[in-house]
């Protein structure tokens, strides 16, 4: 009895969440003890392998055109947030950014006469593009606003429990069950009581279900959204330091050179301690005897007047008489 705790901790842990809800579904009445499975549900697919086998198919695309609405809501947020930044700190996203003010060529003799005759025009332009970035603004808040109503639990949910609704009546249609007479002939069809029983908790608790679906997607965007902002801080903060560490460092090595000079100069040093040839022109040594430098002089001085090497003449052979010559009786 004592390994039992331990190894209900270890199987709870390994367990997923549709292992869990399946198991409990049958036999638990209350919605709330059903349920507690989805809490352990990080996933979108977590949370469509909790739902009864005969939902899965037809609702997994419902399920899964919500969890992309949350995605696209979430952007849609983000890409306002951004607008309004670029509003508030007199910048324009880089689609506006790289609108550039038209050049209009005119005569020299005009432009010298009249310099501001563009002015009007600039003012146009610069006003326009503001204009566009206010008008950008307000059609992101009509955007937001659009998938915050799509998105939300009880639009959500109505789309999802009308098929569920077709799905529970198709089942009952086509999974009555039989009723027996006392004599063992067939009585009545009826309505199969598992498929009532999974039909109607399942409807029960469709909207924990496409709760989970939302909370989830949230929960990704919030992670990634802190991921980000921890990134900027951090570069903003390394920034801070690049940019201390070159003010601190800003002189040249000639300037550093010329302030210690002056500075050892008060203090009475000409040279600076430990360098002789400082403030002065730097000479190469003089080579000494039997050094290298020499040693190697006197080996290609040798080298340059000496005779080319001979082979040694082969022995037991006789050169041969020239030309010419007779040979002697």
């Amino acid at each position: 009895m004592s390994s039992l705790p331990s190894f209900s901790k270890s199987s709870s842990r390994g367990l997923s969440p549709a292992t869990v809800g399946h198991a409990t579904h049958g036999h638990a009445a209350d919605s709330s003890q059903r349920l507690m499975h989805l809490s352990m549900a990080r996933t979108h697919a977590h949370v469509i392998d909790c739902i009864p086998i005969d939902f899965v198919e037809p609702l997994k695309p419902k399920l899964r055109i919500i969890a992309d609405r949350v995605s696209k809501m979430r952007s849609a947020q983000l890409a306002l947030q951004k607008l309004k930044k670029h509003e508030s700190d007199g910048t324009f996203p880089a689609q506006l950014g790289s609108m550039h003010l038209p050049s209009f060529q005119t005569s020299k003799e005009f432009t010298e006469a009249s310099p501001e005759a563009w002015k009007t025009f600039n003012d146009h332009f610069a006003a326009a593009k503001k204009q566009l970035l206010t008008d950008a603004i307000a059609v992101r808040t009509l955007e937001v606003a659009e998938l915050q109503r799509i998105s939300d639990l009880e639009h959500a949910h109505g789309e999802v429990h009308e098929a569920a609704k077709e799905i529970y009546a198709a089942q009952l249609t086509t999974g009555k069950h039989p009723t027996w007479n006392q004599d063992g002939t067939i009585g009545a069809w009826v309505n199969n009581p598992a498929i009532v029983l999974i039909g109607e908790r399942f409807l029960h608790d469709l909207p924990t279900f496409v709760n989970r679906i939302i909370a989830i997607e949230n929960s990704r965007w919030d992670a990634e959204h802190a991921k980000a902002g921890a990134k900027v801080a951090l570069k903003e903060a390394a920034d801070v330091q690049m940019a201390d560490a070159t003010a601190g460092s800003s002189k040249t090595p000639d300037q550093t050179d010329k302030e210690l000079a002056a500075a050892l100069k008060r203090l009475g040093f000409s040279k600076p301690p430990g360098n002789p040839t400082a403030g002065g022109s730097k000479k190469k040594p003089a080579a000494k005897k039997g050094s290298a430098t020499t040693q190697k002089k006197k080996v290609s001085s040798t080298s340059r007047g000496a005779q080319p090497h001979r082979l040694p003449k082969p022995l037991g052979k006789k050169p041969a008489n020239k030309k010419g010559k007779s040979r002697r009786n």
